[in-house]
């Protein structure tokens, strides 16, 4: 038993040789299966037809479209039920396809309208952000030196704001890049 709990026997391909048995098995005529079904893809080849896969396409191909041409090929005609059943069919997929497409349309408009922030906001708030960094970094150097020997205090000011400048150096670099990012949008 499989983990949808069908049988072996279930789920075991059952290979036919010809359209003709494909036909007896899915109770439709010879000429449906050679001249529609094989046009719309049904799997398999000559000699070699996996009835358990064309069950599967066939299922496919039902929630897609409604295959009027298979009521026309049930031998002595559809009855009324399998063509209310046809037609109910063909409701549902055109209300699933429906509602796919109107998801897609939402998605589409979300992705041309909405910015959750505007850019505009975003690039005005790191610019404050980077100077009041820059300030306060720059600062570094001044409060570094306090509480070192008088003849230190000068090599560590220097020291610091050498290395602060090469880090804002590299924020800059960094903030450049994400602006070229942001005008390729």
């Amino acid at each position: 038993m499989d983990e949808t709990g069908k049988t072996d026997e279930q789920t075991a391909p059952k290979i036919v040789g010809s359209l003709g048995a494909v036909a007896k098995h899915f109770g439709v005529r010879r000429d449906t299966v050679r001249n529609n079904w094989r046009s719309k893809g049904m799997p398999g080849e000559l000699g070699n037809y996996d009835l358990v896969a064309i069950a599967a396409w066939r299922g496919r191909l039902r929630r897609t479209e409604l295959d009027t041409s298979e009521l026309d090929a049930i031998e002595g005609g559809p009855t009324a039920k399998q063509v209310e059943d046809a037609k109910a069919r063909r409701v549902v997929a055109d209300a699933q396809r429906a509602r796919a497409e109107a998801a897609l349309k939402k998605l589409e408009l979300r992705i041309q309208s909405e910015n959750l922030i505007p850019l505009e906001r975003v690039e005005n708030f790191l610019a404050g952000l980077f100077t009041d960094m820059r300030r306060q970094v720059c600062r570094i150097g001044l409060e570094m030196k306090d509480g070192y020997p008088v003849e230190l205090q000068e090599q560590i000011k220097a020291d610091c704001d050498r290395l602060v400048e090469a880090s804002l150096a590299e924020v800059e670099k960094v903030a450049a890049a994400l602006a070229e990012v942001a005008e390729d949008r």
